[in-house]
């Protein structure tokens, strides 16, 4: 009897143990997706500030509002159109109208004055229609040196305020506070920069805000191919931010490395079975964009650039 009870014992104490290591598990992963997600958010957003820096947009086309002036001719038929509906409300307006009048009060006055003056901002937004079309986005029409400063400081704000969350989920993971500190720190020299309105050092501070991305993912033991991804990523801006300059010829060295790192991907054949297409698409711009460096021109590889991370980020 005793030895059953001690068995029942041993049994439970198997399973509580089991259960409890289970749920552990699970919410590691569920954390550790979580976190991915996060890091995911920072990698877009840097892209984009680095994007807008140089005023490269990964859409196609603009959509644009814009308020036109009728010709005289669109003007009049307008007038007609809205003449029959317009007419009622003036026999309307001035039957009441004459009722103020004859009450002897001064109001009446002040009604008509009053709807005088709707009258001719009627008649001046009759003359104008508002239009939306959409603009095609031509990276060679581009003014590299017209920077949306406000809007960028709003972003890296947006982006400080997140890196306060996802701190505590790091931590939680085990991640090196090292790790974590020199985010903080680049995240600071990035503000810093755009504050300051200092093009050449913002796109510098956010290349090497960037290149911690691969490195968390390494820490929290994420899919070795997403690392790979964003460390191709991370080679590939290092070369961006020079684009100015191409004259550096370490644009080559960082290019060299993402080929290479980009080229491992490609070897893992239980990765790429399912995106075949979408892998070798994103291996010939990632060539085209290595090999645009000949012509030394810095649109022509801000063009190159724009297509492959484009590619890149939705593989």
């Amino acid at each position: 009897m005793k030895f059953s009870k001690k068995l029942l014992i041993i049994i439970f104490f198997i399973f509580t143990l089991f259960i409890l290591t289970g749920c552990s598990k699970n919410s590691d992963e569920d954390l550790q997706e979580k976190v991915i997600a996060e890091l995911d958010y920072v990698n877009v957003k840097t892209v984009n500030l680095l994007n807008k820096l140089n005023n490269i947009s990964f859409e196609n086309y603009s959509i644009v509002s814009q308020q036109v002036k009728l010709s005289d001719d669109e003007q009049q038929k307008s007038g007609e159109k809205s003449q029959g509906s317009s007419q009622g409300a003036g026999q309307s307006s001035n039957e009441s109208s004459s009722e103020n009048s004859s009450s002897g009060g001064t109001g009446g006055s002040s009604d008509t004055k009053g709807s005088e003056e709707k009258q001719e901002k009627e008649g001046e937004s009759q003359d104008k229609v508002n239009t939306t079309t959409m603009v095609a986005n031509a990276e060679l029409d581009k003014d590299r040196n017209d920077i949306d400063w406000t809007g960028i400081k709003k972003e890296i704000e947006l982006l400080n305020e997140s890196w306060a969350v996802i701190v505590l989920d790091l931590y939680t993971l085990n991640v090196q506070n090292d790790t974590i500190l020199s985010f903080s720190d680049k995240l600071n020299a990035v503000m810093i920069a755009i504050r300051d309105e200092d093009k050449t050092q913002s796109l510098s501070t956010l290349a090497d805000l960037y290149s911690s991305i691969p490195e968390f993912l390494e820490e929290i033991d994420a899919d070795e191919n997403i690392q790979k991804i964003r460390q191709t990523q991370s080679y590939v801006i290092n070369a961006y931010v020079l684009a100015e300059d191409m004259e550096n010829t370490t644009i080559n060295e960082h290019l060299a490395n993402a080929v290479t790192t980009y080229s491992e991907i490609m070897s893992n054949i239980d990765f790429i079975r399912d995106k075949t297409e979408k892998t070798n698409k994103i291996y010939v711009l990632l060539n085209e964009l290595a090999n645009s460096i000949v012509e030394k021109d810095a649109d022509v590889f801000y063009i190159k650039y724009k297509y492959f991370m484009k590619e890149i980020e939705v593989i």
